[in-house]
């Protein structure tokens, strides 16, 4: 390097060569700082129509002037209702009354649409029949069908089985 007028610059190199690399530095570094900030201001945008969306659309009103409820909200409401006033301790003890001895259960599932879907293990088909059968005589229980039944690897089958209950009087029952 070469001393020229008191700066060091590169020997035979001219000093505009040296101040346009260091100005197309700065403008590609401005440049992509502008795009992100473009971009930041793009999502801010567009988050702030989604919450102005959400409220619009939670808070329509009816003609009466009273809040419209979203039909997701509704479904969602209903579902809550019904699970809470389902007559868990009469379903439950109908499904294990009719187990016996012979029938082991391992799981219980429901939906908001008065359905069980109920998962066990028996010593054979026949004893999985039979508590289809002892089901069916329940008045808890209006339509039982068995799913699948798979043999497992130890002696005995697994078995699913789908009922619909919600046909009688729950408030007569024990």
């Amino acid at each position: 390097m070469a001393r020229e007028n008191g700066n060091l610059l590169p020997a035979g190199k001219p000093t505009w060569l040296l101040m346009g690399l260091v100005l197309a530095i700065i403008s590609i570094t401005y440049s992509v700082w502008e795009r992100h900030l473009v971009l930041e201001k793009l999502k801010d945008q567009q988050h702030q129509q989604h919450v102005q969306s959400d409220r619009a659309s939670s808070a329509r009103l009816d003609r009466a002037g009273r809040q419209e409820v979203s039909p997701k909200v509704e479904q969602a409401v209903l579902a809550i209702s019904q699970s809470l006033n389902t007559p868990w301790l009469q379903l439950m003890d109908a499904v294990q009354q009719a187990a016996g001895s012979e029938v082991t259960l391992s799981r219980v599932q429901s939906d908001a649409a008065m359905h069980l879907l109920i998962d066990g293990q028996a010593a054979s088909v026949e004893a999985v029949l039979a508590y289809v059968e002892r089901l069916k005589t329940q008045e808890l229980f209006s339509d039982v069908d068995p799913v699948s039944v798979e043999p497992t690897v130890v002696n005995g089958v697994r078995f699913k089985v789908a009922v619909t209950w919600g046909a009688v009087n729950l408030g007569a029952l024990p």
